[in-house]
């Protein structure tokens, strides 16, 4: 099982006993706000289940029709569950909330509601944790200085998936306790009817995020940042090169490159030398970027501009 398998999968079972744990307490309280952390905890299941099956689809073969592989299963599958899951929860968390500002309601079962917050908080706060440690890891392997350099160069549209609900589930949790205070406090239900808007635009804004990133990588986004650079590096290293004409690249899925390159090589070398020197840049980029399918290389000759 790979990282983002295993971080999709914790978040699944805590949000399995969550879902089930918040809808009822709902029901039995009449808050507002964990209703809308409900909707919040039956979107983030039905993602994570479409993550997974993005990922299951993703590996499947079938070199006729799919040569360089399925590997955007994940970005469209990924992009499915952004759309449809959270926009429509969070729909849902504003409708819930603008109903219950228009009729005042007393929140019942105290107890039960603090329970659920706290397990809550435990769960989904482990969830977080835990795939905050892989993108940790990621960040150092990449070689990246912050997190959100990482974030921003990322092409896991699973694991962006996963911490951004994680993020969210926390976010959405201090949202709703904090509008359950406040009604206590002020024995008012605006603040837990409030809180259950707050959690819709939250889920919402998280929404239409994860949509525009999976919508660039289903169109193709090219190189990261660091692996233009490492390739820019292998090129300026190899001695047989002037330097590079042209570089495109595009991701087949996380973990899955096509890489062109023209080069303008040196003059009088032989057809053997080039051979040689191409092949000496494919090994040396695959072993600085191992998740490279396929590397094309064209001897171009660098175009002056009249």
């Amino acid at each position: 099982m790979n990282k983002s398998s295993s971080v999709v999968f914790f978040a699944l079972f805590s949000n399995i006993f969550l879902t089930l744990g918040k809808f009822i307490v709902a029901i039995i309280s009449g808050s507002a706000g964990l209703m809308a952390e409900f909707f919040h905890s039956s979107s983030d299941t039905l993602n994570q289940l479409l993550l997974l099956l993005g990922i299951k689809k993703s590996t499947e073969k079938d070199r006729l029709n799919f040569p360089f592989g399925k590997g955007k299963e994940q970005y469209f599958w990924s992009f499915i569950a952004s759309i449809v899951f959270i926009e429509v929860s969070g729909m849902l968390s504003l409708v819930e909330g603008y109903l219950k500002m228009q009729h005042p309601y007393l929140l019942e079962n105290i107890s039960y509601v603090t329970l659920i917050i706290v397990l809550s908080f435990v769960l989904e706060g482990a969830a977080f944790l835990y795939t905050l440690s892989v993108m940790r890891k990621n960040v150092k392997v990449g070689g990246y200085t912050h997190l959100r350099e990482y974030i921003r160069d990322i092409r896991d549209s699973i694991l962006l998936n996963a911490f951004m609900e994680d993020l969210g589930a926390l976010i959405g949790m201090v949202i709703i306790s904090t509008g359950f205070l406040f009604s206590l406090l002020y024995h008012n239900s605006l603040f837990d009817a409030i809180s259950s808007i707050g959690v819709g635009i939250l889920l919402i804004i998280i929404g239409i995020y994860l949509a525009g990133i999976n919508k660039d990588l289903l169109l193709g986004k090219g190189l990261t940042s660091r692996d233009r650079e490492k390739i820019i590096r292998i090129i300026k290293e190899t001695k047989n090169v002037n330097g590079i004409v042209n570089m495109d690249g595009i991701y087949m899925g996380p973990s899955s490159i096509i890489i062109g390159l023209d080069l303008n090589f040196k003059d009088g070398l032989t057809t053997e030398e080039i051979e040689n020197t191409i092949d000496t840049i494919e090994k040396r980029i695959r072993a600085e970027i191992p998740y490279v399918r396929r590397i094309y290389i064209e001897a171009e000759e660098v175009r002056k501009s009249s």
